[in-house]
């Protein structure tokens, strides 16, 4: 089952910090990146698109916060069935 996660990171560019913001999925144990865009920065002063550096080090996060992502998302799914189920019982 594919599991999708996004978050916000910053990439440095000569003297500009950029914030990025950044959709993943994961299968089979393989995180890949959906779309990765640049957020609050003005149109008139758009940055050049991702360098290849900068996409690595996309991928990298993504790879490093899989685990905890996913080890979060079975957590919400453990709740959620669990007030379903007191829900049921006090019905």
């Amino acid at each position: 089952m594919t599991r999708h996660f996004n978050f916000h990171m910053e990439i440095e560019r000569e003297d500009d910090c950029l914030e990025v913001f950044v959709c993943y999925s994961v299968a089979h144990g393989e995180a890949e990146i959906d779309s990765a865009e640049f957020c609050n920065v003005d149109r008139a002063l758009m940055p050049a698109p991702l360098t290849d550096a900068e996409f690595e080090a996309i991928q990298e996060r993504c790879v490093a916060r899989m685990e905890s992502d996913l080890a979060e998302d079975a957590a919400d799914y453990g709740d959620w069935l669990h007030e379903q189920r007191r829900y049921r019982m006090a019905s």
